[in-house]
């Protein structure tokens, strides 16, 4: 598949940080023992700079100073709903912060992750092995406000090209 072959080979996706940002850092150490932390900053400039870094635990952090236009990039609500437009159906969880309830007047974190992706989307599971209160959720999910659909039907087509998904008629 050529999409395949050509996404993430032009840097393209990590060049629209600075669409939002005046500048970008990044932090990195190896798992290898013995490795020394990097750390990696541009302002979006042809211009950039590497030098080794402090860092205790192993990983990156990918740092965005945000552009004065670019404060609602901030807000948690504005955050959540970009990761779910954009990120709802990625094979690998997405964390945004932590879980909320409400407790002693006022909403605050739990010690759960707030994973926003289903990882396993309704239309790759087997018709036999769903309900019709699980199509009805997943279709509200995607339509919040929308009356129930009148029916669907779950598609699984293997030949002569493969083709899963399901299709609501409102």
């Amino acid at each position: 598949d050529v999409a395949n072959g050509i996404i993430g080979h032009f840097g393209l996706g990590f060049y629209s940080a600075f669409m939002v940002s005046k500048k970008v850092v990044i932090r990195s150490l190896s798992y290898k023992e013995g490795a020394k932390a990097v750390e990696w900053s541009c302002d979006g400039s042809p211009e950039y700079t590497m030098e080794e870094t402090d860092k205790a635990a192993r990983g990156t952090d990918v740092i965005l100073y945000l552009d004065d236009d670019s404060k609602e990039f901030l807000e948690q609500a504005r955050v959540d709903t970009l990761l779910k437009k954009y990120c709802r159906f990625l094979p690998v969880p997405v964390i945004s912060g932590k879980e909320q309830e409400w407790k002693e007047g006022k909403m605050v974190d739990t010690d759960r992750d707030n994973v926003i992706n289903a990882t396993e989307p309704l239309w790759t599971r087997k018709p036999a092995d769903l309900k019709d209160e699980d199509y009805l959720h997943f279709y509200h999910e995607l339509m919040p406000g929308m009356e129930d659909p009148m029916f669907w039907i779950h598609l699984n087509v293997d030949y002569p090209f493969n083709l899963t998904g399901i299709l609501y008629f409102p």
